[in-house]
Order: structure tokens, then C-alpha cells, then sequence
């Protein structure tokens, strides 16, 4: 089943909203209170939460900082693996010749 324009349409649609309020709240977020160790903090509840600026090299909230290259190869290995798996299926029988429907 091929996809529709309508249907992709919207679906960049989605992307490009995503991307415009991502960036443009940590533009808020920094402007307000400015780089990390140098701006301000934001006390929401008193010694619970606070919202302060932090940058990270590492994916998922700093975990396997400074291990990126690691990490673009980890993403890029199962793409890789389906994109050769999918070249070596005749077309339109990807999954059809490794599982059989009784």
C-alpha cells in the first residue's frame, strides 16, 4: 500500500510544528536563564524542583557522554541491517519468504 501525498503532507506538517516548538522553547528557556553555571534558576517547588540550563554531549539525558561515536554507530547498525536484509528479498516478498501463513 503506497502512502498518500495527503498523508505525507501532513505528516511533515507534524515534523516541522515539532521542530519550531523544540527549538524554540530552549531559545526561551536560555534566554531567560542563560547558560549553564552562569544564569539564573527558576524555583518551582522549594528544594524539589528547580529548572536550571544543562548541556550535554551524550544521548538520553547525558548517559554515554563523550561515547558518540559509539552511539552513531549503534543507530546506524540495525538500519544498515534491514536496508541489506530488504535488498536481498525479491520485491514485494520481504517477509513472505522467511514466514509462511498456514
Amino acid at each position: 500500500m503506497r502512502p498518500s501525498a495527503r498523508g505525507w503532507l501532513l505528516f511533515l506538517a507534524l515534523v516541522a510544528a515539532s521542530l519550531v516548538a523544540d527549538l524554540a522553547s530552549k531559545e526561551a528557556i536560555f534566554a531567560r536563564l542563560g547558560m549553564p553555571g552562569l544564569g539564573g534558576r527558576v524555583v518551582l517547588v522549594p528544594e524539589i524542583l528547580v529548572l536550571e540550563t544543562n548541556l550535554n554531549e551524550g544521548a538520553l539525558f547525558g548517559m554515554g557522554q563523550g561515547l558518540g561515536m559509539l552511539l552513531r554507530g549503534s543507530r546506524a547498525s540495525p538500519w544498515r541491517a534491514s536496508w541489506r536484509w530488504s535488498r536481498d528479498r525479491p520485491r514485494g516478498r520481504a517477509a513472505g519468504s522467511w514466514w509462511r501463513w498456514p
